[in-house]
């Protein structure tokens, strides 16, 4: 049956609906069953609303991931951002880790399919929460051989994770991300200011906790607010 019939798509349609409102195993099963029956396994919109519907149901990606892999090229970056993004935050039920966002772009690149924009803003999530330096390192490398590397909402994110993934805080990194941004917005100066007063925050609280014994609370709180503010 031609992909373009009346008669797809609205079975389409219909699973489409009837993925979105799944709340138990079974009735996920039958319908990734329909969808292979079907033809529709790698439609764009079904694909990314299994794998959605996979990670909330099962509470384990290895559903959404098989899926991902049968439609080897044929699936969309969205779809794998999908994956990818869930994984990046909090992992997706039990043994999960943002560890595992990384091992589906793996996947991801490993099936042929392009990333974008928005997939290195999940796999950065990740690298904070894993706060692995040589991890955002191996991030970093991806977007400059893909082409990311002028992308402001990209390096924005960069900047945060450069100084976030690294117990000292690596300003210097975060600095150089953003004199390379050809065309900053106003998210790229909060972010470099935040970077900066994380930094001064760190100075202080080492400060607070080197004070020597015998000063009182408020002495202390005095002393750290004429620091860094001018006065």
């Amino acid at each position: 049956m031609p992909l373009g019939s009346p008669h797809l798509a609205s079975m389409e349609h219909e699973l489409l609906r009837i993925l979105r409102s799944i709340k138990a195993p079974r009735p996920l099963l039958q319908t990734h069953a329909q969808l292979v029956a079907a033809g529709l396994a790698a439609s764009p919109r079904l694909l990314t609303a299994l794998v959605s519907a996979a990670l909330s149901v099962l509470s384990s990606p290895r559903h959404g991931a098989a899926a991902l892999r049968a439609a080897g090229a044929d699936a969309s970056t969205v779809a794998h951002n999908t994956l990818i993004e869930r994984l990046a935050g909090r992992g997706s039920g039990r043994g999960c880790s943002p560890e595992d966002a990384l091992a589906a772009y793996a996947a991801m690149r490993g099936a042929g399919v392009p990333p974008n924009g928005f997939t290195f803003t999940f796999l950065l999530r990740a690298c904070e929460s894993l706060r692995r330096l040589p991890t955002c390192w191996c991030v970093h490398a991806q977007i400059v051989r893909c082409g990311f590397a002028g992308d402001v909402v990209v390096q924005n994110a960069l900047i945060n994770v450069y100084y976030k993934c690294s117990d000292m805080g690596d300003v210097a990194a975060a600095r150089q991300v953003f004199d390379e941004i050809p065309d900053r917005d106003v998210v790229s100066w909060n972010s470099i200011i935040g970077v900066y007063m994380l930094e001064m925050l760190r100075g202080q609280w080492n400060c607070l906790r080197g004070c020597r014994k015998g000063m009182s609370f408020h002495g202390t709180l005095l002393l750290l607010g004429s620091r860094g503010w001018g006065t």
